[in-house]
Order: structure tokens, then sequence, then C-alpha cells
């Protein structure tokens, strides 16, 4: 197959800027004190390289892990990690971008029915939670903070964050939030004090 000079100047841009993230996600994130949250701001365009960076860096620990996935839909995100070679059976997934108008199980995976539903999305992440509860070094990666402001309010989301990060600490988990810092500045001063550090990425 032949690539034109302009895929492969595509191609060195995206190994490039997710290089460049991955060097900034392992200097700047905590992963190894369990029940430390972390609130990572990204900008947009880099959304979807530092989440898969993240997931990357946390599978190669080999410990069980959670991602909750609501900028990306679980069948494009399963075949965007199965083409990367990323291993993906300790990890459960809770579906929040899938529109299945309720609650669903499905081998690794928890549904919460869509976006809107902000009770089944509580329900499926206890569920996620109780899989990998007492597991050492266990995770999880929310995706993202700001998918939830596209459907309910700040106080609402901010609540959330509080009821989530408190159930973290209790069962020691290693968190990371992601959230698109460009658009969401005022909410992210409002949430900063739930976490432990901010990390922001260029």
């Amino acid at each position: 197959m032949n690539v034109t000079e302009k895929e492969f100047e595509e191609i060195l841009e995206m190994m490039s800027v997710s290089s460049s993230l991955r060097r900034q996600i392992s200097d700047k994130v905590n992963f190894i004190d369990s029940g430390y949250t972390t609130l990572l701001s990204v900008k947009a365009d880099n959304m979807a390289h530092a989440v898969v960076e993240l997931i990357k860096l946390m599978s190669k620990k080999s410990s069980p892990g959670i991602y909750v996935n609501g900028s990306i839909t679980s069948d494009i995100l399963s075949q965007r990690l199965a083409k990367l070679k990323i291993p993906t059976s300790n990890i459960f997934f809770v579906d929040f971008a899938t529109r299945l108008g309720k609650r669903l199980e499905e081998n690794n995976f928890f549904f919460s029915g869509g976006p809107e539903e902000m009770t089944s999305l509580a329900i499926a992440l206890d569920k996620a939670l109780r899989k990998v509860e007492g597991k050492k070094n266990a995770f999880l990666i929310f995706d993202s903070l700001s998918s939830l402001l596209a459907y309910h309010s700040e106080q609402t989301v901010e609540k959330f964050v509080h009821f989530l990060a408190t159930e973290i600490r209790e069962r020691k988990l290693n968190a990371v939030m992601v959230a698109i810092g460009d658009s969401d500045k005022s909410f992210l001063t409002r949430i900063a004090p739930s976490f432990d550090s901010i990390v922001y990425l260029d």
C-alpha cells in the first residue's frame, strides 16, 4: 500500500503529538499512590490522543482498571484499542456515550443507557467499582467530565464529581478525570478542591 506525502506528514504529526503527550502524562500524572485523584485538563484537539496514552500507560502496569467513556462509543473505542494492540482484558468499561435507553451489562462493558442518565451512570459505575475493589494498583480513567456538561448543569456535574472522588478515595483507586480545559475553565476552578492535583497538558 502506497502512502502519499500528505498522509506520511499526517502520520508523523500524529506520532509527534502522541509522543509529546506521552512524555507529559508520564511526567506529570501520579500513577503510584492509591486513592489519589488527578484532574487532567486537555485541549480539545488532543483529547483522543491523551486518553489513549492514559489507557496505554495504565494497562502496562497490568493492574485492573475502569475506563468511563463518554466521548466515544464502546464499539469505536474497542476497534481503536485493538488496532493499537492495547490489552483490555483487565479493564472494565462504563459506557455513557452509547444510547441504549436502558442499562446493560455485557462481558467487561457496563452501559448506562445514555449521557442524560446520571443515576444510571452512578449505578453502572458502582458495579464496575465492585469488580476492582481491593485489587492492588487499581485505576479509573473518566473520559470526560466535559461530555457530562453537554447534558447536565455545572452544579449537577460538580456534585457528581464530589461523589465519585469520595468513592475513589474510599476504595483506594488511582484516578484520572479528564476535561477540556480550553472551554471549561470556570468549571474546572469550581471542582478543583475535589482533587489531589490538577495537571494541564500543552
